[in-house]
């Protein structure tokens, strides 16, 4: 994962850097956006070095004269902030108006006792060979972004939308708790949640999923 630092910062074990002291902050958050979308090449056990990210290649915003286009990225993040920040401040005035739910006539079920809980299928190929520009099929992959999906491939869905997934292998496992809503391929390491006697509605699982993740949500990371 690509972020942008602000501040000074302590680093650990096999954590690089991009050196853009040059740049403004808004332009370096822009490139960070750009440069996150290639992470889906490269799961766990294939580490994206410093090499190979020297031959990768990203979009960016190009002037008339077909030159990198510093103000567009400029202009567009701040814009981005100030949309963000304006959220933020929209929930805290909310916040307030917040209630607690009920759960006086709730009760404990075994997760186990609603779902089969097994590997979802993949297939045996390396990322460079799985996931096609063109692809219209989702695969799911190690992450907690992007509902899971790390890209699109051509290839039959190996699943059918409806199930939870999420991986036993990132850094942060409960975080990659998700809803699909389409029938997606699988991936290694992505674990589906079937259900055993109830065929779950969207609002159903997306509900359930919520409640999943506030559950287990920092018991267990890699």
């Amino acid at each position: 994962s690509f972020f942008y630092q602000e501040e000074p910062f302590l680093s650990g074990r096999d954590i690089y850097y991009v050196d853009t002291r040059k740049y403004s902050a808004n332009v370096c958050r822009f490139i960070a956006t750009c440069l996150q979308t290639i992470v889906f090449k490269y799961p766990y056990n294939f580490g994206l070095f410093p090499e190979l990210l020297k031959d990768e290649r990203i979009m960016l915003p190009v002037d008339s004269k077909g030159e990198l286009n510093w103000m567009y990225m400029e202009e567009y993040m701040q814009k981005v902030m100030e949309e963000v920040e304006s959220s933020i401040e929209n929930l805290s005035q909310t916040d307030n108006r917040k209630h607690e739910v009920n759960i006086s006539e709730w009760k404990e079920f075994v997760i186990g006792d609603l779902f089969d809980i097994h590997p979802t299928k993949s297939y045996k190929k390396i990322n460079i060979e799985l996931f096609e520009e063109d692809g219209t099929n989702p695969v799911v992959v190690n992450t907690g972004f992007n509902n899971g999906i790390g890209g699109y491939a051509n290839l039959e869905c190996t699943e059918k939308a409806g199930t939870i997934t999420f991986t036993d292998t990132a850094a942060k496992s409960t975080d990659s708790f998700f809803y699909q809503e389409r029938d997606f391929i699988g991936y290694p390491h992505v674990q589906g949640m079937y259900a055993k006697t109830h065929e779950w509605t969207k609002n159903e699982g997306l509900f359930l999923n919520s409640v999943i993740k506030s559950l287990l949500k920092g018991q267990y990371d890699f």
